[in-house]
């Protein structure tokens, strides 16, 4: 099985300057291993949040997990730290 991960692209006009940054959220624990899938983000207190739907091992429904952007972010690239509820 493939597995989906979220990629992370940016721009400084929306124009044709886009840059790929490669994965923003893959796939790499026990929770998220068939993939991450659909979710979004929000900001709380001035830190970036995910809400995203993951898929474990050996289960049939999606889990619910969590994503937390360091308070220092490097410029246009986040490293997300990943985690279930």
């Amino acid at each position: 099985m493939d597995t989906m991960s979220w990629g992370h692209i940016a721009t400084h006009d929306l124009g044709a300057g886009w840059v790929d940054l490669g994965d923003a959220l893959a796939p790499h624990e026990w929770y998220n291993a068939h993939g991450v899938w659909d979710g979004s983000v929000t900001v709380i207190d001035g830190v970036p949040r995910l809400v995203y739907s993951c898929l474990q091992v050996g289960r049939v429904n999606d889990v619910i997990c969590v994503g937390v952007a360091p308070t220092s972010p490097p410029p246009a690239q986040i490293s997300w730290v990943q985690s279930v509820p």
